[in-house]
């Protein structure tokens, strides 16, 4: 007989069938063998649309009992299994970009003043004020009036809305930081799962697992000296050094002083004081990843018509490329090299004929070899770095 309920292979669920088995079961013991329960009679009307209720309910404890682990749970749920292991969802957050404004000599201008790109239409806010002074120009930070991974490419955000006497133009002079939207479901468990793998094995994988599950952090690479000198990279001797990217800094530097091991100095540019467990102040030292300006060089050429046309207009083809270089560039996490020919095949924009990419760290990028970055640099890629070079 099965058994149903909570057992010990789990949770096990009446299916309709089974209900409605278990309910003509309970009316023939309550009223005789020859107690009419087909589906035409009164009685078995009556236990039909008890059935569908009761399968229902069986279906609801179902949800219930999954929604206490990370794989059956969901929503609200999820947020509630994730947040006993000290993990939260990553909230929407806007995308930030530096704006240059340009006018009258010592104009003000407040913030909260939006500006656009003439195409899109995608308004940004201005988060601080700006003063021309005596050059008449002033930079700025600004974010997108949206939530999400909006694009706002180097020279785009030309347009003023909101207007003020004196301010004459703007500008981007680089491309804006995209913010992210909300985690979903499947991207919350694939954090938290990963947030668990990191914790075993060492003190220092410890630490990332900590760090890993402070709010918006989306990268965190920790790095160990175990000798007793001075390592390559100016690390003491027993010290780590935690380099993360996102996330709020006090939260970091609370995660690292949580999880870092007793008598091992951490290391890092930044410097943070916590609180600790008796309400005592300690200094926490950490890194954001250094970036580093990559050039790109993309030449190509055309596919042409019979009459030696380009079949596709250069300047689509150029728009296009670009679009996929920055969402390859967009993967690239601490210390991973820039390889052109991984960067070229990333490259499947329609109407070309052929396509080669050249790096560099300069504005001359001429090179088909990698570039190797330290373990603490991060490839920055603008698309004010990214030349394009028809072929003929």
């Amino acid at each position: 007989m099965t058994e149903f309920g909570l057992t010990l292979a789990g949770f096990v669920p009446m299916s309709l069938q089974d209900v409605k088995a278990d309910l003509e079961g309970a009316m023939r013991g309550a009223f005789g063998q020859n107690v009419k329960v087909a589906g035409e009679s009164v009685n078995g009307q009556f236990i039909g649309i008890m059935s569908e209720r009761l399968a229902d309910l069986w279906e609801l404890a179902e949800k219930v009992t999954a929604s206490a682990y990370l794989f059956g749970s969901a929503g609200a749920a999820l947020d509630d299994v994730v947040a006993l292991a000290g993990k939260q969802r990553n909230q929407a957050t806007p995308s930030q970009v530096v704006l240059e404004l340009a006018g009258d000599p010592f104009t003000v201008i407040p913030a909260g003043q939006v500006v656009r790109d003439p195409v899109q239409k995608i308004r940004w806010v201005t988060t601080e004020a700006g003063d021309l002074g005596a050059g008449g120009s002033d930079l700025v930070a600004a974010e997108s009036e949206e939530d999400g991974a909006i694009q706002g490419l180097a020279g785009t955000l030309t347009e003023i809305v909101t207007s003020v006497t004196g301010w004459a133009t703007v500008t981007n002079p680089e491309d804006a930081d995209e913010g992210r939207a909300v985690d979903s479901d499947s991207k919350l468990r694939a954090d938290t799962q990963l947030s668990f793998r990191a914790g075993g094995g060492s003190a220092t994988e410890a630490v990332r697992a900590f760090v890993l599950r402070v709010r918006n952090v989306t990268e965190c690479l920790v790095v160990a000296n175990r000798g007793l000198e001075p390592d390559a990279d100016g690390r003491p001797g027993k010290s780590f050094e935690t380099i993360v990217r996102g996330g709020d800094g006090q939260e970091i530097a609370d995660a690292i002083w949580f999880s870092q091991p007793g008598g091992i100095e951490s290391h890092g540019s930044t410097t943070s004081a916590v609180t600790d467990s008796r309400g005592d102040s300690q200094t926490v030292k950490w890194s954001r990843p250094e970036e580093v300006e990559i050039w790109l060089r993309v030449q190509y050429r055309p596919k042409v018509d019979n009459k030696g046309d380009p079949i596709v207009d250069p300047d689509d083809l150029e728009a296009s490329m670009l679009e996929e270089v920055l969402d390859f560039a967009g993967t690239y996490q601490i210390g991973d090299p820039v390889v052109p020919w991984n960067v070229e095949q990333r490259i499947e924009t329609e109407g070309m004929d052929r396509v080669t990419v050249l790096a560099g760290r300069t504005s001359v990028p001429d090179s088909l070899d990698p570039i190797v970055l330290a373990r603490g640099e991060l490839a920055e890629v603008d698309s004010g770095r990214v030349q394009f070079q028809q072929l003929t």
